[in-house]
């Protein structure tokens, strides 16, 4: 049986363009906000895409994972870090392609 009480967010990870569903007993999150959640990967940091609604709307079977909290401060410098540490590495993949030809 489903769980009714609390609510359910859609989260999109970096470097997907789907929208993942999570359960939490928050109902303040809005669009845009940052939340740590567990996947396949280990903890990763989503970004908000479906507000907080009441799990009594969610329409599906599936088992929704929680929320694992809202980000650290840590977990923003982080992630800061690797937003940046990613560009430099295709900028360096790209330059190594380009002389190979």
């Amino acid at each position: 049986m489903i769980e009714t009480s609390g609510y359910f967010v859609g989260v999109k990870l970096a470097g997907t363009d789907k929208t993942y569903f999570f359960s939490t007993v928050y109902e303040d999150f809005v669009v845009g906000d940052f939340v740590v959640v567990e996947t396949i990967a280990g903890l990763e940091m989503g970004t908000i895409t479906v507000a907080s609604k009441p799990l009594s709307e969610y329409k599906s079977d599936l088992a929704l994972k929680m929320i694992i909290r809202k980000p650290t401060i840590s977990d923003l410098n982080d992630y800061s870090f690797n937003v940046e540490d990613a560009k430099n590495a295709l900028k360096v993949a790209q330059e190594e392609a380009d002389a190979l030809e």
